[in-house]
């Protein structure tokens, strides 16, 4: 079955306001065979689920599950993988590139104080009361569109979310929901195992995800991995590929989506480091394991 592919930066028509910041908000719904993708988002987004359940990848953490009736935010600059785990799901998107969140100075500063060395977990925010009536209110003037570009009317749902997350969430949960934003450090070892398959094994990719100089990236890598950038990406690529190519009823098609390449370079992938093409690939691990 063909698999559609839609791209984050497409889904909300952003407008301005007057102080030039950006929101946007659109409804979509997509069925299993249906996915959005971006390989660097220029928003930050929240997602609402409405109906069904999701799994969403990125840059701070993989196959996280949402389900209907919680949030989910992404950070923007990252690599997205959002994907339906039933027959429909529908989100409400949310895009901003700043929140009206005002944080208490000193909880602000204990937290990232005592969160600089924890790597960022998956959050999500369950939606309460009020803001479903705020998710209900949108969605309801929504209904027969699929985005909404009328710069007032986007501004003041972006006013009513943000007022709504600062009176009737608790500082802890918003602190930590936004925590990519606040520039915690994370652990460089952590980083590059969350997210080599996210930039499918493209050292290039990588780098730029780092915010690094590629002298430091590949001195870094190489202190904690003892190896350049491109074998070690190869090696768990590799090993990343014989994994999936153990499951039952995967196809090469499959592989290569979970691994973030094109079935062409997917293939010349097998080719080159399994001697053979990727569907024999299968054959032959499957083949083993009985």
């Amino acid at each position: 079955m063909k698999r559609h592919v839609l791209y984050i930066n497409s889904i909300a028509e952003v407008v301005h306001n007057d102080h030039g910041h950006i929101t946007g908000f659109a409804l979509r719904s997509f069925r299993k065979n249906e996915s959005y993708n971006d390989t660097h988002s220029q928003h930050y987004y929240i997602i609402i689920v409405l109906q069904g359940a999701v799994t969403i990848d990125c840059s701070h953490y993989r196959h996280a599950r949402a389900e209907a009736g919680q949030m989910a935010f992404m950070p923007k600059g990252s690599l997205y993988h959002i994907e339906s785990l039933e027959r429909t799901s529908k989100a409400l998107f949310f895009a901003f590139d700043t929140t009206l969140v005002r944080m208490d100075n000193n909880l602000y500063n204990y937290f990232v104080r005592h969160a600089a060395d924890k790597p960022y977990e998956f959050n999500l925010l369950r939606v309460n009361d009020q803001m479903a009536k705020v998710v209900d209110m949108i969605v309801s003037q929504m209904t027969g569109h699929r985005k909404i570009n009328i710069t007032e009317v986007c501004n003041a749902w972006n006013t009513l979310f943000f007022v709504t997350f600062a009176t009737f969430y608790k500082r802890t949960e918003l602190l930590e929901f936004f925590r990519p934003m606040m520039h915690t450090r994370i652990d460089f070892r952590s980083f590059i195992e969350n997210n080599y398959i996210e930039a499918g094994g493209n050292v290039e990719k990588l780098l730029r995800l780092s915010g690094l100089t590629e002298y430091q990236f590949r001195k870094r890598l190489n202190e904690e991995f003892g190896a350049n950038p491109k074998q070690w990406l190869t090696e768990k690529m590799k090993k990343e590929v014989l994994h999936l190519a153990r499951k039952s009823d995967i196809t090469p098609t499959e592989i290569a989506r979970k691994v973030h390449m094109s079935q062409i370079k997917f293939f010349k992938f097998c080719r080159k480091h399994f001697d053979c093409t990727a569907t024999e690939l299968i054959a032959k691990v499957q083949s083993k394991g009985k």
